[in-house]
């Protein structure tokens, strides 16, 4: 590979590193907003906020 081409392979992973690190970073700071703006309503400690975002669904069943 030609030094230009390494150059450019370089520049090109490190703009695609500092866009998923600001991603991850808007993330963060949204689950910080929603974790503290629910303090005027009620119990607010990020706790709270994380079910939210959660991966998988709480289980709702009843015991019948």
């Amino acid at each position: 590979m030609s030094s230009r081409g390494t150059t450019i392979a370089i520049a090109v992973g490190l703009a695609a590193f500092l866009c998923v690190c600001m991603l991850a970073l808007i993330v963060l700071g949204g689950l910080l907003f929603v974790a503290f703006s629910r303090t005027a309503i009620g119990p607010g400690p990020i706790a709270t906020a994380l079910p939210l975002f959660s991966a998988t669904p709480a289980v709702t069943q009843s015991a019948a």
